[in-house]
């Protein structure tokens, strides 16, 4: 998930001959597909990048008689983290985890063996030393800040999805859509706190109490999905980016062909094991 901000939108943009484009929303893994995801990578291609790059760190430790272990577990079903930029969405996670994101037990134990051997100055050297040497997979987002190259490869992608955000904001549709899930959830005995300049996706949650959390997740889940707030919201977003597109499919060529680039580099690496 990005959210970005910028002082305006393209001007000249006709974006009304794109008001059947649509984003593709998967409930289940809360994904929210745009078109500029044909350009940057989505959240699944970033656990994968992440994946292939622990990949080339444990075969850079291994050179030292060391291991890595996040580099070593499965990450095929791993997938992305879920996109909440209008918060919880799911119906099937809110009745399972709450707000509370689903995590992996394979890979959090990997996290926290990684952890625990960093303590040790000899493994900690070794793995800062792999950091710098290892040729990593770029991760291709629009608000990469770890490598000046790709920030500078992305910024017109960048500047599509930043602007596309703000036209969603300006538009009536945004404000009518967020309204009618305030009032089902506040006919549903919840409360969402709507003064502000920020938009609260969540409504008021106990502190502690965890059982209600998750009966709250499921009420809100479900006015969202009354009301098609994700829908109607990203769809607002999608339309914005395909103009976008069209205007900048140009510039935008380089940016996709690296990101295929670095796609098949990630097949190849879990392949070949990093070697």
């Amino acid at each position: 998930m990005v959210i970005l901000t910028v002082t305006g939108c393209s001007p000249n943009l006709d974006v009304d001959s794109y008001s059947s484009v649509r984003a593709v929303l998967s409930e289940q893994s809360e994904a929210i597909g745009l078109p500029l995801d044909d350009y940057l990578m989505t959240s699944s291609d970033e656990s994968a990048a992440q994946a292939a790059n622990f990949i080339l760190m444990n075969a850079c430790m291994e050179e030292s008689g060391l291991e890595y272990e996040l580099g070593k577990i499965d990450w095929s079903d791993v997938g992305g983290l879920p996109d909440r930029r209008y918060g919880l969405w799911s119906a099937d996670n809110a009745a399972r985890y709450g707000y509370n994101i689903p995590t992996d037990a394979a890979v959090a134990d990997a996290y926290a063996t990684v952890d625990e051997k960093s303590e040790d100055e000899t493994y900690y050297n070794s793995s800062m030393n792999c950091v710098q040497s290892i040729d990593a997979v770029p991760i291709i987002r629009a608000d990469y800040e770890g490598d000046a190259n790709v920030t500078n490869l992305t910024e017109v992608a960048t500047r599509g999805v930043s602007e596309a955000q703000q036209y969603a904001r300006e538009q009536s549709e945004w404000d009518a859509a967020i309204d009618e899930w305030h009032q089902c959830a506040t006919d549903a005995g919840l409360t969402v706190d709507a003064s502000g300049d920020e938009e609260v996706w969540t409504p008021r949650l106990p502190a502690t109490d965890e059982e209600s959390r998750v009966k709250i997740a499921v009420v809100d889940v479900a006015c969202k999905s009354q009301v098609q707030l994700i829908q109607r919201l990203s769809d607002l977003e999608a339309r914005y980016q395909a103009a976008y597109i069209a205007e900048n499919e140009a510039r935008l060529k380089t940016l996709a062909d690296a990101k295929a680039a670095a796609l098949e580099r990630i097949r190849s690496i879990v392949a070949q094991g990093g070697s």
